[in-house]
């Protein structure tokens, strides 16, 4: 058969996918594939007989001693492996990623900034080693400054062991409006800028704020570093659609819910109104929320169900919607079993009933293993 196939194929040195199942008929391939002769088959049910030659690598390296001046032996994602390249300090330089420092070898990595090989710290910033502040309250964060985010060069720098220089000292970020440099009351970690609180004239930060606690005894949600609240739906908080100001409950700055039965209460677009509901068709019980709402059902209010499902609300194991999965289909009956026979023009022999390399019974194709010819694709 390797013979066949390489004769189709223009005398190519190939031969059949051995993965691939040999036929003489269609009904000897697997569902959804047909029989091909060697002539016909594509170039994925052939393999090739040896490999291809392998790619050139002139520049291949194991160490940078075999390479030339200016270059550095390299690991690539490449077929090659390692290769010779320029070094990040050459003139045709291979820029470092932007985590990583050029090193006095040409590679890149990343080094402490108490290396002397480091390009030195971002304006604002020290090296904590050499500046003596390695502890854990070192300033690594420059809240209450007039820095509003720290920079991508300022984060790779942090890795590196700079950290930020205090509000007290030269060359330190200023403290913005509402703090005021006081690196004994200021968060651990910062660069001691501190919050001025709101009863010594600093503003809020925001107008969802107000200065200490209002006159009523309503629990506060929040507070910012100023010691300003949140307002409460009695000192100008405006309540939600659905909501009203009541202090007498527990609610979100003082809001409570309405029950969709009475003036003012709604439902989403997905519920409706029905604060005291019957169970659900399939025997479980209908979920309410604190609206008195309950989800839109496919058989009383044409939900379309997902992609799959169908509505069954009688189903135990439907949704509250009333959508279930429907059980899977029974698997097809099992092939039956072919007995032989003849086919051909005269007629040809099932089975094993080459003999001689001619087929018995004329010049029909036989359908035993001993005349398979073709493969399945």
């Amino acid at each position: 058969m390797a013979a066949l196939i390489a004769l189709a194929c223009g005398g190519r040195d190939v031969q059949p996918d051995p993965t691939r199942k040999a036929c003489a008929t269609h009904a000897d391939c697997p569902r959804g594939e047909t029989c091909h002769s060697p002539g016909e088959l594509s170039p994925r049910s052939l393999s090739p007989a040896r490999p291809p030659d392998p790619i050139p690598c002139p520049w291949r390296c194991t160490t940078s001693v075999g390479c030339e001046p200016g270059q550095r032996c390299a690991t690539t994602s490449g077929p090659c492996g390692s290769v010779c390249i320029d070094d990040c300090g050459s003139l045709e330089a291979n820029p470092c990623d932007s985590n990583l420092t050029c090193l006095a070898n040409g590679q890149c990595g990343s080094i402490n900034c108490a290396d002397p090989a480091y390009p030195g710290c971002p304006t604002g910033m020290v090296c904590g080693i050499a500046g003596g502040m390695s502890d854990p309250a070192a300033p690594t964060n420059p809240t209450g400054t007039d820095q509003p985010t720290l920079t991508e060069q300022q984060n790779r720098a942090l890795e590196q062991g700079c950290v930020f220089l205090k509000c007290d000292q030269s060359g330190g970020f200023d403290c913005k409006d509402g703090y005021r440099c006081d690196p004994a009351s200021a968060q651990p970690g910062s660069t001691g800028c501190a919050a001025i609180p709101c009863s010594e004239g600093a503003s809020c930060e925001t107008d969802d704020y107000l200065c200490g606690p209002s006159t009523t005894d309503h629990a506060h949600f929040s507070s910012d570093p100023h010691g300003c609240v949140l307002r409460n739906c009695d000192e100008g908080y405006a309540c939600p659609a659905s909501t009203r100001c009541d202090l007498t409950q527990p609610g979100h700055r003082g809001c409570v819910n309405i029950p969709c039965d009475q003036p003012g209460g709604s439902c989403s677009a997905t519920t409706k109104c029905n604060p005291h509901p019957e169970p659900l068709p399939s025997g479980r019980a209908n979920s309410v929320d604190s609206f008195g709402c309950v989800a839109k059902t496919c058989w009383e209010d044409g939900v379309a169900c997902a992609s799959g499902a169908i509505c069954d609300p009688e189903d135990p194991n439907s949704s509250s919607i009333g959508c279930a999965t429907p059980p899977p289909p029974p698997p097809p009956p099992p092939p039956v079993a072919g007995a032989g026979g003849t086919t051909g023009g005269t007629g040809a022999s099932a089975g094993a009933s080459a003999q001689g390399g001619t087929a018995t019974g004329g010049s029909g194709a036989v359908a035993g293993s001993s005349a398979m010819l073709g493969v399945c694709e």
